[in-house]
């Protein structure tokens, strides 16, 4: 008789089952670290869409800002030209400044124009533009420049 011993390619079933038991417990809920590690994800998405939001802000800002520069310097430039055209004295050299305001915000542009002769020729002048302004602690320009005929 065997009793205390296994015989070999025997199972016992109720063993099986007390493992099977043991090593797979019913689990309700996360861990406080799966929790921190889900926190400290979503954290790290949430700021960088932030940062993307605000950077994407300051850049609308400053391409509206260089839209409305680029309208002064082509304003300037047709008013130069048109007066050159009609044969009135116009200054070699332009300067002044123009406020706007855009999205709520004063920004005060600096127009300077130069008028020079290209050539031997008085027919024809060249008309240099540069508008600029500050954004923040920058200073940006624009330039344009023509030939105009009278």
């Amino acid at each position: 008789m065997m009793f205390g011993r296994l015989r070999a390619g025997v199972e016992r079933p109720y063993l099986r089952r007390c493992w099977k038991m043991s090593a797979h417990k019913k689990q309700d809920g996360f861990t406080f670290l799966e929790l921190m590690v889900t926190v400290v994800v979503l954290s790290v998405g949430i700021v960088g869409v932030y940062r993307v939001f605000l950077s994407t802000l300051r850049y609308q800002n400053h391409v509206a800002y260089r839209l409305c520069a680029i309208n002064l310097a082509d304003d300037h430039l047709a008013e130069v030209s048109q007066q050159f055209r009609l044969g009135k004295a116009v200054p070699a050299q332009v300067a002044l400044q123009e406020g706007v305001s855009i999205r709520n915000h004063d920004v005060i542009f600096s127009v300077q124009s130069l008028l020079s002769k290209p050539g031997v020729s008085d027919a024809f002048k060249r008309v240099e533009t540069v508008v600029s302004w500050w954004e923040g602690e920058h200073n940006y320009k624009i330039l344009r420049s023509a030939l105009v005929s009278q």
